[in-house]
């Protein structure tokens, strides 16, 4: 399915599960409303889709919002091979006496996620190890 159209099914009573196209423009004038509840208020979907439905009648599937959230870069989870070559920095500029703060798509990275991450992945991270190109790490 191309993100020119997407559906949604629409709630007709269990009647029918019949889908509604969303254009690509429909779909823009709802980004920042979808961007604002799910990014900066870091709401869950399925909050965000029942915001979405009630209060601006724009009844949208799950998949249809993971697909545009994608999309658009609006991703919260830090992918494994961000996290991978946030360690690698962390673990260089610690040796070099400086302190870091990471950022991923304009989120802030918490210590606590870093080390929850680290003991989750036990095998042990170079900090001399080539990393892998990511180019969403801020350091």
């Amino acid at each position: 399915m191309s993100l020119q159209q997407t559906y949604a099914y629409l709630n007709n009573g269990g009647k029918s599960k019949k889908p509604r196209v969303y254009t690509q423009a429909e779909w823009g004038a709802q980004r920042e409303r979808i961007k604002l509840h799910y990014f900066d208020e870091d709401m869950n979907l399925s909050d965000v889709k029942g915001i979405m439905s009630y209060r601006y009648d724009f009844h949208a599937t799950e998949k249809q919002y993971k697909t545009r959230i994608k999309a658009w870069g609006l991703e919260k989870k830090v992918k494994t091979g961000e996290m991978l070559a946030i360690i690698r920095i962390r673990e260089k500029r610690k040796r070099e006496g400086k302190d870091s703060i990471f950022t991923v798509r304009k989120r802030i990275v918490l210590d606590q996620k870093i080390e929850r991450f680290q003991k989750s992945h036990k095998e042990p991270i170079s900090p001399d190890s080539p990393p892998r190109m990511v180019s969403s790490v801020v350091s």
